[in-house]
């Protein structure tokens, strides 16, 4: 399934222990991944904000649902975020590795698709660094792309690993390897440690 990279700002959503409020989607968005919220808002609903890949066709990719052959050509953004400082949005994106859009939205620029000298196979989520704009993101399997998922949890895949990326460098850091299907990483507010979650091993890592 082939998501639509969308943006959402509500003004106002109040939850509690006992009160949620269901935000439907619009039609033809598939797969849902991850949220991020703009604090330069508002717009009230979903609009069309951004795209990864430079080959992307509405016609071919809105609600299409193959994930062998038409993902690798329309994108599969699976971790968004926003730095606020500037109002850019990165994405981590499965088949075209680390992007930036500007905040106007549009199509992203590509930051990095290697580390270490190897391309990126399967990259999930990412986080930003608020006080330094540095960027947390994971990289789920080295060896096995997001359509071939089912095979890396059946064969319990570890070749995850957890990266960061410095856009005054333009430098990739490889900071943990090893990782079983890497997926959530979060920054704490102080910048002093990241958590990186392991979808097969169960746990969170602290570093």
């Amino acid at each position: 399934m082939v998501p639509l990279l969308i943006f959402l700002c509500f003004p106002s959503i109040v939850l509690s222990d006992t009160t949620f409020e269901r935000l439907p989607l619009p039609p033809l968005v598939f797969g849902p991944e991850s949220l991020a919220f703009d604090s330069k808002g508002p717009n009230n609903g979903f609009v069309d904000f951004a795209f990864t890949s430079p080959n992307r066709s509405k016609a071919i990719c809105d609600g299409a649902s193959d994930t062998n052959i038409l993902q690798a050509i329309c994108g599969r953004p699976v971790g968004i975020e926003f730095y606020n400082s500037t109002g850019q949005l990165y994405i981590a994106d499965a088949y075209f590795g680390l992007l930036v859009v500007g905040p106007n939205g549009g199509p992203a620029t590509q930051l990095a698709t290697e580390a270490e000298g190897v391309r990126f196979k399967f990259l999930d989520a990412l986080d930003v660094d608020q006080r330094t704009g540095i960027i947390y993101f994971t990289e789920a399997s080295a060896k096995y792309q997001i359509s071939e998922i089912v095979l890396a949890v059946a064969l319990g895949d570890n070749s995850g690993s957890l990266y960061k990326y410095d856009p005054r460098t333009k430098e990739v850091t490889v900071l943990l390897k090893g990782l079983a299907l890497a997926g959530g990483v979060a920054v704490s507010k102080d910048g002093t440690f990241v958590l990186v979650s392991e979808f097969l091993a169960n746990r969170i890592r602290f570093g």
